[in-house]
């Protein structure tokens, strides 16, 4: 085999790894990059493949942009609880002048069983559990209407205010759970 073929194999594939189920994440915008050709921009190695190695994520390994790993992930939880713990003094220190939506625990609780209300159920499930909208980030109307309410019931609690929570029944899902 020619030596330039071999520095390719070495290049492409030597640093190359096994992603770690439960460890390593995919990002959304992952799924986009799935099986279209690298380009020398963004295939690390300074020029586009030839074929058959010209498939991210099949025939040409994923590059680091497009996974999180472990230790990423811990980095991103570091800064997390530190941004919280900010917020949790903040609101310490202005008590009763601060109404205070913890943000995290809505999450947790939609990860965890979901939220039910009426005869709905809403989850942190992608497309089918109602909270957020297709970009698998940003909440959908229902998700939106959630957190109006969650604002307005400490709102409420804390200056002994009467606002009303809006029905999240009335805002539409982006799917239903059966497709």
């Amino acid at each position: 085999m020619a030596q330039h073929k071999l520095l390719f194999f070495g290049n492409v594939f030597g640093q190359a790894r096994q992603a770690k189920s439960k460890e390593d994440f995919a990002l959304l915008t992952t799924q986009g990059l799935i099986g279209v050709a690298p380009t020398a921009s963004n295939s690390g190695l300074g020029f586009a493949p030839p074929s058959p190695f010209n498939k991210f994520g099949i025939t040409y390994p994923l590059q680091d942009g497009a996974i999180l790993t472990k230790d990423e992930i811990s980095k991103l939880k570091v800064a997390t609880d530190a941004y919280n713990t900010t917020i949790d003094e903040i609101v310490a220190a202005n008590d009763g002048k601060i109404a205070f939506v913890d943000a995290r625990a809505i999450m947790n609780q939609l990860v965890s069983g979901g939220i039910r209300f009426g005869n709905y159920h809403m989850t942190a499930s992608f497309v089918t559990g109602g909270a957020f909208s297709l970009d698998g980030v940003h909440p959908g109307a229902r998700g939106y209407a959630l957190i109006a309410n969650k604002f307005i019931e400490a709102i409420n609690q804390e200056f002994g205010s009467t606002l009303r929570t809006v029905d999240l029944s009335a805002y539409r899902m982006q799917y239903p759970a059966s497709l």
